[in-house]
């Protein structure tokens, strides 16, 4: 994907706020027609191959013209609350004008889509709320997550209406719906999107092929495997000027860990809503633990420290302030480690300049935290929540809904290549086109991939989605609300060791002298705490 979208990813996991990108400027409409357009589409399968002949391509499972049935005043009117990341705000009219010629014939609902940016969407949104605006269908986000609009009394349980008018996107997201019930009430639909992030090794293709190690990296399957390609390409990166590998404050995953040096050991976990990075639950005794403590994460930064005994490490990992793939495309580093999709190594070609190789480490479990960030739903405000929630399925079910809401107006903001990815069109100055994030959308399998991720990414996207672990915590994240000075006080802590020990840079000494100032931050009354809210959820839950 673009960089915009690596932008993005950068923000929402380092601190889910701040602001980007300006307001673009307003692009001409045009007659001509995405290849989907007008068509309700179900199915996930990965969008085809661009038609020669877009104009006559419509779907047979088209919803009925309803035109000439709906009158205007029985039109229902709704507002739906989008975060607006890539500041499209002058451009989004255009583009819900062509969804309301979708949604008016064929379910006789109308929708205002109020944009807010990356810097005053929460405020905006909670303001809206609490002075009475019109608020129907929020398209959740990870600023303003599920356990967030439901501490606030933001969403409507509303199980029966969405069971009834929006069974098909229910079914879509099946495997991980209840994700969304709270207290047995069902309070919207999870985006059905890629769900299993994944930590990945992204390396220079260039520099493999240089050095002979292109092969070897292809069938990496170990951490030996890894050290391997490290030592070989050592050499060539010095005479190149560049470390082997580097990072912003880290060059280990700490998101599974591994108890041997097979990646097949791998162990995913759900974080659960735990924002301090302090705990590990065993899935077999559901029993939290201090996860720097754990000697899976303690071998990790051993190896770490051999790295930077072999003269692998860039010297700057462990102060430096800047991105790792802005460390990468200035062509500081060979490789480094990432969390990502299943589409991760084309997202870094995009955004670094280079042509990558990405080694899977592991597969990332579906967790509640990953889930709680994106979906649909309708706000307890909302005083026409049948048609809310029939706009909801729409927005799952129909292709073109979802391609306008992402990519545009066919035509003009994107066009397709022969090979079914899409592309801005051929001249175009992309400064100018209606643009946002596909997985922002409610269902980010039915809109074609984005050039560089490969024309059967949706297809591997799935693939992962029907296969990848399941976290048995389903449903259940910490409350958060009693904890904030445990929060403050571990974190503060965190901070002052863990880019030490994450760097290569491990020692007992440092180690001991971390775990006593957890301590002292209170992080045994932190880990009871949670454990108690884990247990008695489970007791109403298993």
């Amino acid at each position: 994907m673009k960089k915009y979208q690596a932008i993005l990813a950068l923000v929402l996991i380092a601190a889910l706020l701040a602001a980007l990108f300006a307001g673009c400027a307003k692009t001409a409409q045009t007659n001509e027609t995405s290849p989907s357009q007008t068509s309700t589409n179900v199915s996930n399968d990965p969008a085809p191959a661009a038609s020669s002949d877009k104009s006559d391509d419509k779907s047979e499972n088209a919803p009925a013209a309803q035109s000439e049935e709906v009158s205007p005043e029985d039109v229902v009117d709704i507002k739906v609350y989008f975060l607006d990341i890539l500041g499209n705000y002058e451009k989004h009219e255009r583009v819900e004008a062509l969804m309301n010629e979708i949604s008016v014939p064929s379910i006789g609902v109308s929708a205002d889509w109020v944009f807010n940016d990356m810097g005053s969407a929460v405020n905006n949104t909670t303001l809206a709320f609490s002075s009475g605006d019109q608020m129907d269908v929020l398209a959740v986000h990870a600023l303003m997550g599920l356990t967030k609009l439901y501490s606030q009394n933001m969403l409507m349980e509303a199980d029966d209406l969405y069971q009834e008018y929006a069974a098909e996107a229910l079914s879509l997201v099946s495997r991980y719906a209840d994700a969304w019930v709270i207290d047995g009430g069902r309070y919207g639909i999870p985006a059905n999107r890629v769900l299993a992030n994944s930590p990945w090794l992204i390396m220079r293709k260039d520099v493999l092929e240089a050095t002979g190690q292109l092969e070897a990296a292809e069938s990496a399957d170990s951490w030996s495997d890894i050290e391997s390609i490290f030592a070989a390409v050592k050499d060539y990166c010095g005479e190149n000027n560049m470390s082997v590998i580097g990072g912003q404050k880290g060059i280990i995953p700490l998101t599974v860990l591994w108890s041997g040096d097979s990646f097949d050991t791998g162990y995913a976990f759900d974080r659960m809503g735990d924002t301090t990075g302090m705990l590990l639950v065993d899935q077999d005794t559901n029993q939290y633990s201090l996860l720097p403590a754990d000697e899976r994460v303690i071998a990790m930064r051993e190896r770490a420290v051999q790295w930077v005994a072999n003269g692998w490490v860039w010297p700057d990992t462990m102060l430096g302030d800047d991105h790792s793939d802005n460390v990468m495309k200035q062509g500081v580093i060979f490789c480094k480690h990432d969390t990502g999709e299943a589409n991760c190594p084309g997202q870094k070609s995009e955004v670094t300049g280079y042509a990558c190789i990405g080694i899977k480490e592991a597969t990332g479990v579906i967790s509640t935290s990953l889930l709680n960030g994106w979906g649909m739903a309708v706000a307890s405000v909302c005083e026409n929540p049948v048609e809310a929630v029939k706009y909801i399925n729409l927005c799952f079910t129909s292709k073109e809904m979802n391609e306008l809401i992402t990519w545009g107006e066919y035509g003009v903001d994107w066009v397709l290549q022969d090979d079914g990815q899409a592309t801005y069109p051929e001249g175009a100055d992309i400064t100018a086109l209606y643009h946002s994030p596909d997985y922002q959308c409610a269902n980010q399998m039915l809109i074609a991939p984005w050039v560089g991720s490969g024309a059967d990414f949706r297809e591997i996207a799935q693939a992962e989605n029907a296969t990848a672990p399941v976290s048995p915590y389903m449903g259940f994240l910490i409350n958060t609300g009693d904890l904030q000075t445990y929060i403050a006080s571990i974190s503060a802590v965190t901070d002052e060791f863990s880019a030490r020990l994450n760097s290569g840079y491990y020692s007992d000494e440092l180690q001991a002298d971390f775990l006593a100032k957890l301590q002292i931050a209170g992080v045994d009354e932190y880990i009871q705490i949670c454990q108690d809210q884990l247990d008695a959820w489970l007791a109403e839950n298993r």
